[in-house]
């Protein structure tokens, strides 16, 4: 591996870490303050509301423009932003939500140019031929900081504060900006990219491309209802099974440790296709989602429960991420990902808040099942199709 690109991955490592901290920080901080699952949905909903509808104009941006400095400015306003998130989430019982909301927003926006930035630069850092193997060592990275964000998470709730987790994470972000600022001739010698076309050139490629479409179409399906149990979860461990926060944690972080294996996975078996093991992974994620209901006799069985949730759903999308990354055409690449991003990481705060509102009215019950109905139909559906593009 080059250097650059060991750097890169190193600094990628930094951040998603803090990533996964900060967003646990969040949602045991935002639901021990107001007691409600609707309030972890909606700030989530917030912060990933503008990935919903931004990222295909960031990626005309990230085709056209210094990426270095993009991916810089980036990271160093989003470490600023993680300190101000400290800095409001007071610990006495009269803070109010109300700040820490407005702090979220605009990091949700800068996520928009920061996500696909990221996959932009890796694909410019390494060599077509070894694309596909620095895809799944990317999901790699990501997956793992769910298992360290987690956990620590649970280390720092239970020396400090809940509010300690927003340092720690924005201290995290420090070396990240300092490796990136090492990378300024390696980006800028290898991301420049030559553009044509416009914000609707990604979406003529998709009409273009039905295997692609029909991707983009499962990972939307799957997002909307896939991230349910993330949004429950504070409530599960906290009032129903009595557990102190320190357990939110470390529960979190196996969902952690499956999603590593789950990109791992599709590494370690040859010649299967993409489809073959997107269908593996929805099995998976059902699966995973029964035993919350086994685990109010046998709590532990929670814990494999969210270890299969993080395994399936890490295993859909390294094998959907990886096939767009590979169909992609180098000069629109940035707007494709950028509208997989939307797609991807924009089903998101819809599934936060859809989960919430189910929940809110329905029961938490009745909110996991409606999750195994859908996994079940997709896998159904799934198995109609042909599968696509090229083995793993």
């Amino acid at each position: 591996m080059r250097k650059s690109t060991a750097l890169f991955f190193v600094s990628l490592s930094l951040y998603q870490a803090s990533n996964w901290l900060q967003n646990t920080t969040l949602n045991f901080y935002v639901y021990s303050k107001a007691g409600s699952t609707l309030s972890v949905g909606i700030v989530q909903f917030l912060q990933y509301l503008p990935l919903l509808f931004l990222p295909l104009f960031g990626g005309i941006l990230i085709d056209k423009f210094d990426k270095y400095r993009m991916l810089l400015f980036t990271q160093f306003t989003l470490m600023i932003l993680s300190f101000l998130l400290y800095s409001v989430a007071k610990d006495d019982i009269n803070s109010t939500l109300l700040n820490v909301f407005c702090v979220v927003v605009p990091m949700g926006i800068l996520k928009t140019l920061d996500i696909p930035l990221r996959q932009t630069v890796m694909a410019h850092l390494v060599s077509t031929d070894k694309l596909r193997n620095a895809t799944s060592f990317y999901s790699t990275i990501v997956n793992f900081s769910r298992f360290i964000g987690p956990f620590l998470f649970g280390i720092t709730v239970s020396i400090f504060s809940v509010r300690s987790g927003f340092l720690i994470s924005t201290l995290l972000l420090i070396p990240n900006v300092f490796l990136l600022s090492l990378l300024k001739e390696h980006i800028k010698s290898g991301g420049k990219t030559p553009t044509s076309g416009n914000v609707f050139s990604a979406i003529s490629f998709l009409l273009q491309r039905k295997d692609v479409r029909n991707i983009f179409v499962f990972v939307f399906t799957v997002g909307i209802f896939g991230w349910f149990f993330y949004v429950l979860l504070p409530e599960y461990i906290y009032k129903i099974l009595n557990l102190p926060p320190s357990a939110y944690g470390y529960l979190t972080s196996l969902s952690g440790v499956g999603s590593v294996l789950g990109s791992l996975l599709p590494l370690a078996l040859k010649n299967v296709y993409a489809y073959t093991l997107m269908k593996l992974g929805i099995l998976l994620y059902a699966f995973g989602t029964s035993l919350w209901f086994a685990s109010l006799y046998f709590y532990p069985l929670l814990g494999l429960g969210i270890f299969l949730n993080g395994f399936g759903l890490s295993l859909f999308y390294a094998c959907a991420n990886a096939q767009v990354q590979i169909a992609s055409p180098r000069h629109i690449k940035g707007r494709i990902l950028s509208l997989y991003t939307s797609i991807f990481i924009g089903s998101q705060p819809l599934s936060f808040m859809i989960g919430a509102l189910i929940h809110r009215y329905l029961g938490i019950w009745m909110t996991l099942l409606c999750v195994i109905l859908v996994c079940i139909t997709l896998f159904v559906f799934l198995r109609r199709k042909s599968p696509i593009g090229t083995p793993f």
